[in-house]
């Protein structure tokens, strides 16, 4: 066995583990009354080209973000976007969204 294929092999079980710690937390967070409505992101430079394929060849990370535990993900590269998965570019537009929202709903 090559260092290039165990590489390989360790970068893909570290991922694994890491898209489960995602799921873990995000339902830890879910199940308690302080934090259920923390919001879940991903941050991602996408080295695997996982967020790149849409329709019969998405990938498994996409269909967590698009159907599942993540609230949204921003990718640093050019990737097709939808309401979750978007341009890192447009993180701060939506933070902006979010910050207005909270301060106009807890506003006295």
């Amino acid at each position: 066995m090559t260092f290039e294929k165990i590489k390989q092999i360790y970068l893909s079980r570290k991922k694994k583990e890491i898209n489960h710690n995602f799921v873990n937390w995000k339902l830890k967070l879910q199940l308690n009354d302080t934090t259920k409505n923390i919001f879940y992101y991903l941050l991602s430079t996408d080295n695997d080209d996982d967020f790149l394929n849409v329709g019969d060849d998405i990938s498994r990370d996409r269909i967590i973000v698009e159907y599942g535990e993540i609230d949204k993900a921003y990718i640093f590269r050019n990737i097709p976007e939808s309401d979750k998965v978007k341009n890192f570019s447009k993180i701060f537009n939506d933070l902006k969204k979010l910050f207005n929202k909270w301060f106009k709903e807890n506003k006295k």
